[in-house]
């Protein structure tokens, strides 16, 4: 495992490697065309000179080249033979008949005669000689080998330069991210070891801005959870007390012969565990929702399937409390969770049971509204701005009322639900003294068979 700034530093020396190279090869490729361009020229203009030499040497219709000759001759051309380092001219025998060295060269070594490598030289078709011709290349001149030298040191200086300074900034720039990076890491820690409550400073560079927006977000998020664990626990611990400090004393009265056991204290007992494993069944189906290693088991279901479903649940616990369910579905079928979409409907319906006023009507539909399926409750009623904001908070209940029943934790069920099923939960006052409990399924919607 490596570090950021050791990354960082890596990338940095194979860039700054990289830059040499194609530097380096660059300035070598560049000299080697500047220098193949050079000595093709000058080849050219010595090629033209040695022509008009020998064009001058056969004027006179001359079928034999002989040193007077030929020295003649390139003592005419002495001006035009600038470009060339060695000339040599052989008869047609291949003897050397003529050997010219450029005097003006201060470092050129003449290579040994070889008349194996001689071109020959026509006239009117015949050979009347050969000549080997080495035009002056450009390192020949010692002013171009000075400045092919300093060419050379400059740029070496420059990489050189290049280099420490691209190392420095390489050390500064991975220092300032590791450092970053490092303060991140350590914020992360503290978040996962339950630390919460410190400042994250903010960071300068896009990336770790990022990552640091990311932790604020965890941070808040889990100071929140925080409160609503800590008002979970103890709204549990109160809702669990109540009815267990209620048994134990009507036990201890009745085991002292204060109280007598009838029927109808069985009852009341019954009724206060029947609410205790609601609460425990509850906040177990809660935790199982919250779990990673909770999964979905989709099916194409109707809409009469569900409102069956709902029909068996529900009208007992509506009849109890003399409360009309009107049921408006429309007929289509869409792939989802039965079990899980049945429960968040069946948690919505109960709590509109539950406060709705004897003898009222809640409205029950289920149909689609621009491709988008729907499901809504709406009982008679209003609720307050704080209950509007709060009413799917856990444990939480819109009448503070111990006699209330419910666990307090149906809706933060069913909001839980439509989180998993991709579906969206809302509710809000309508103007006709209702309140509208609507559970919108956008990705189920997809599967819409209507």
């Amino acid at each position: 495992m490596k570090s950021m700034s050791a990354r960082i530093l890596a990338a940095f020396f194979l860039i700054i490697g990289l830059n040499l190279v194609f530097v380096g090869s660059s300035f070598f490729l560049a000299y080697q065309s500047s220098q193949k361009d050079w000595n093709g020229k000058i080849e050219k203009k010595a090629q033209e000179t040695l022509d008009v030499m020998f064009s001058s040497i056969t004027e006179g219709e001359a079928t034999d080249l002989t040193e007077e000759i030929c020295q003649k001759n390139i003592l005419k051309a002495q001006q035009r033979l600038i470009g060339m380092a060695q000339l040599l001219i052989y008869d047609k025998h291949k003897n050397l008949v003529c050997h010219w060295l450029n005097s003006s060269l201060d470092n050129y070594t003449p290579p040994e005669p070889d008349n194996s490598a001689a071109s020959p030289y026509y006239f009117n078709n015949e050979i009347i000689g050969y000549y080997i011709l080495i035009p002056v290349e450009f390192r020949h001149f010692d002013e171009n080998r000075q400045f092919i030298s300093r060419i050379i040191h400059m740029a070496l200086g420059g990489m050189i330069f290049s280099f420490f300074v691209s190392l420095w900034l390489a050390f500064r720039i991975a220092g300032h991210f590791a450092g970053e990076a490092k303060e991140i890491a350590i914020n992360l820690m503290n978040l996962s070891e339950g630390y919460n409550n410190f400042e994250i400073t903010p960071s300068s560079t896009t990336e770790m801005m990022a990552i640091n927006d990311a932790a604020l977000l965890l941070q808040k998020k889990m100071i929140q959870q925080e409160g609503q664990r800590n008002s979970w626990y103890k709204n549990i611990t109160h809702d669990l007390r109540t009815p267990i400090t209620a048994l134990k004393s009507q036990f201890i009265a009745c085991r002292d012969g204060i109280l007598p056991m009838t029927p109808e204290r069985w009852e009341t007992i019954l009724s206060e565990l029947a609410g205790m494993e609601l609460m425990i069944r509850d906040f177990a189906l809660l935790s199982k929702l919250e779990s990673s290693n909770f999964k979905l088991t989709r099916q194409f279901i109707s809409t009469p399937a569900i409102k069956e479903h709902l029909v068996i649940t529900l009208t007992e616990p509506a009849r109890e409390k003399e409360i009309e369910l009107e049921w408006d579905f429309m007929d289509f079928s869409f792939l989802c969770d039965f079990s899980l979409i049945t429960t968040a409907f069946t948690h919505l319906i109960e709590n509109a049971i539950e406060f709705s006023l004897p003898g009222s009507t809640i409205e029950i539909r289920m149909g689609v509204l621009d491709k988008t399926g729907y499901f809504r409750v709406i009982p008679r009623g209003q609720l307050e701005r704080e209950q509007l904001e709060r009413i799917f908070d856990p444990l939480y209940k819109a009448d503070f009322s111990r006699k209330t029943k419910g666990s307090g934790l149906g809706l933060t069920i069913s909001r839980k639900i439509s989180e998993i099923l991709g579906a969206e939960l809302k509710v809000e006052n309508l103007n006709d003294n209702r309140i509208s409990f609507e559970m919108l399924m956008k990705t189920c919607s997809s599967s819409l068979n209507v």
